[in-house]
C-alpha cells in the first residue's frame, strides 16, 4: 500500500482521536490488533483532554502519544500544567512511549517542553500547515 512511495508499514503511526464514538469496543481492538499485526504503530491524540483518553491509554497502549494543545499551550508560565506534562513525559518514559507537544505557539513553550523532555512537537511555532514537507521553514528548531 505505501511500497509505491518508498514507505513500509512499520514507519506509519494511525493516529486514534476522540471525535467518534466508539460503539463496539472489542471490534475496535481487534482491528488494532489487525493494524499492528501489519506492522502499523498506534498514536493516541489529544492525551490529557476528556475524561476517556486515559483509559484508552491502557486499553491501547500506543507507541505514542500527542498532549493535547490545551495543556501545552501556557505550559512555560503556568506550574500545574507544567506538573501534568511532567507526569505525562514521566510516564512515557516508563512505558517506551514517545511523547508529542502540540499546539506549540510560541518559544517560551517550546522551550518549557524541551526542558521537559517531550520527544517532539508541532505548532505554529515550528512549522505551519502545509501540503509539502520543507524542513527549511523550521528554521533549524528541533526537539
Amino acid at each position: 500500500m505505501f511500497s509505491s512511495y518508498g514507505i513500509s508499514s512499520n514507519e506509519v503511526y494511525l493516529e486514534i482521536t476522540e471525535r467518534s464514538t466508539v460503539m463496539a469496543y472489542d471490534v475496535f481492538y481487534d482491528q488494532l490488533r489487525e493494524y499492528r499485526q501489519d506492522g502499523f504503530k498506534i498514536a493516541v491524540d489529544d492525551m490529557g483532554a476528556g475524561y476517556s483518553s486515559l483509559e484508552s491509554i491502557v486499553e491501547i497502549r500506543p507507541e505514542a502519544v500527542k498532549l493535547d494543545r490545551r495543556i501545552i499551550n501556557g505550559v512555560s508560565r503556568d506550574a500545574y500544567k507544567n506538573s501534568m506534562v511532567k507526569l505525562f513525559v514521566s510516564f512515557c518514559r516508563e512505558n517506551d512511549i514517545i511523547c508529542i507537544a502540540e499546539g506549540i505557539e510560541n518559544k517560551q513553550d517550546f522551550d518549557a517542553v524541551m526542558e521537559l523532555g517531550v520527544d517532539a512537537g508541532q505548532g505554529y511555532y515550528l512549522c505551519h500547515p502545509t501540503e509539502t514537507i520543507d524542513l527549511s521553514a523550521m528554521n533549524g528548531l528541533r526537539l
